[in-house]
């Protein structure tokens, strides 16, 4: 973190001058890696921004995706209503752009943040709060390296995927 935040408002590149996008995106997915979903979101809303203003499209998409991933690890019904509306806008352009992986990743994710969705609705309030972790969202639940969430945020995950 401490390396990223001077980096804000630049792009991150490889000597190859291969743009990896927006430096907020990057910093977005060590914060929500931390547990700080809202702080991932607000950088990744920063990236997704510079992004469209850039037409960088393919890393638009991703950064979508790590929306996604931060409002369904805030886990409230409204946060998971957003994250699968999210997941839909990237998957459309994923294919449109033929990003057919990165379509598989999307696809596999859905039913897990369905899952979520639901949870939340049948218990009427936050799931964070539910599962007796205030502010901490329900865990990663979409397509990323496996190993980035706490034992915790997986054993709610688990729980609402039944």
């Amino acid at each position: 973190r401490a390396y990223l935040v001077p980096l804000g408002g630049s792009s991150l590149q490889l000597v190859s001058r291969l743009c990896h996008g927006p430096s907020e995106h990057y910093l977005g997915l060590v914060q929500t890696a931390l547990g700080d979903p809202r702080e991932g979101l607000r950088l990744q809303r920063i990236a997704l921004a510079r992004c469209e203003a850039a037409r960088g499209r393919p890393a638009a998409v991703r950064i979508r995706v790590a929306m996604a991933r931060c409002l369904a690890a805030i886990g409230s019904t409204e946060a998971c209503a957003e994250a699968a509306a999210s997941l839909e806008a990237a998957r459309r352009e994923a294919v449109e752009l033929g990003l057919q992986p990165l379509v598989d990743a999307i696809d596999a994710g859905r039913v897990r943040v369905a899952a979520v969705h639901d949870a939340a609705l049948a218990l009427g309030n936050d799931v964070a709060a539910s599962a007796g972790a205030p502010g901490r969202g329900s865990g990663t639940v979409l397509p990323f390296a496996r190993g980035s969430t706490a034992a915790g945020g997986r054993r709610r995950l688990a729980a609402a995927n039944g």
